[in-house]
């Protein structure tokens, strides 16, 4: 007991070091030059006189029809995706979410026609993209802890 105590004053003493006679703010480095906010504009937007007649360009768009990973592809732009013109939820399911025990972790993919999902009770389901309809569900092997 006496131990625990002893230990605690220590950590309170320590703790307080930082709080008392501590310097406020300290030393401010110089800013050399003349500092422009990138967070607010402070000044006012206007187009340039010289590109008023430049029209803007886009490549013809495409169709995506698979979603490999987060961002859609390795290089996370898509480009010109076309959409539809009005577009709406198709669908919706519910799939099982992070817990204390599991976390959800992976995003999920697209590709043939099947959107492929893994929940954070390691199940891996296939969905069929257009109906959202259940193909198939499995579940990966626990390893160690019980955990997959």
């Amino acid at each position: 007991m006496g131990r625990a105590m002893t230990v605690a004053a220590m950590i309170a003493l320590l703790a307080g070091c930082g709080i008392i006679g501590g310097k406020k703010g300290g030393p401010k480095t110089p800013v050399v030059g003349n500092r422009v906010s990138i967070l607010s504009n402070e000044q006012g937007i206007e187009v340039d006189p010289a590109l008023a007649d430049v029209p803007v360009t886009l490549p013809a768009p495409y169709v995506n029809d698979s979603w490999s990973q987060p961002g859609g592809n390795p290089s996370k732009a898509m480009g010109h995706v076309s959409l539809a013109g009005s577009p709406s939820q198709a669908w919706t399911v519910s799939i099982e979410g992070s817990s204390p025990q599991a976390r959800l972790a992976a995003s999920p993919v697209v590709a043939g026609g099947k959107l492929y999902v893994i929940d954070a009770g390691a199940h891996v389901i296939a969905f069929d993209a257009a109906s959202g309809s259940k193909l198939w569900q499995t579940s990966l092997p626990a390893e160690g802890n019980g955990r997959a």
